[in-house]
């Protein structure tokens, strides 16, 4: 039997993806360096201390707001190559990536900077994502 999540937690996970959301939208027009919490908390609607309750630190929101767009890629690839040559899955995620860039209106690739790259590789959840992916490839 499935629980269904109280009305409390479905609130807070929503406010938890909005907080993403504006983070990767954030990070988007400033990069990630220049992305302040007090801009981000203004952003959402919220305070910075409510805002520092779902993460901890500003370093945890960008690896949230990262694998979640890496998550993106992989659900779109799925767990079997289903028939599609390599060549054919890279071009798909490469749709997947390209698609989220003009969603967000950014058609820069700014967000993965090689020092946000380079930030990324130093946490775990990211890395773990990227090995899957290219795996998925």
């Amino acid at each position: 039997m499935t629980v269904t999540p109280s009305l409390r937690e479905r609130r807070r996970q929503m406010l938890r993806d909005e907080i993403i959301q504006a983070a990767q939208n954030l990070i988007a027009e400033k990069g990630h360096i220049l992305m302040s919490m007090d801009e981000l908390a203004a952003r959402v609607g919220i305070s910075k201390p409510t805002l520092y309750s779902y993460f901890d630190t500003k370093d945890a929101l960008i690896v949230a707001a990262a694998t979640r767009k890496l998550q993106q890629v992989l659900d779109v690839l799925g767990e079997e190559p289903s028939g599609q040559t390599p060549l054919q899955r890279l071009v798909l995620a490469l749709k997947v990536i390209i698609q989220n860039q003009i969603d967000m209106q950014a058609l820069t690739l700014r967000p993965w900077t090689p020092e946000l790259f380079a930030f990324l590789c130093e946490h775990r959840r990211p890395t773990r994502s990227w090995t899957r992916l290219i795996w998925r490839l």
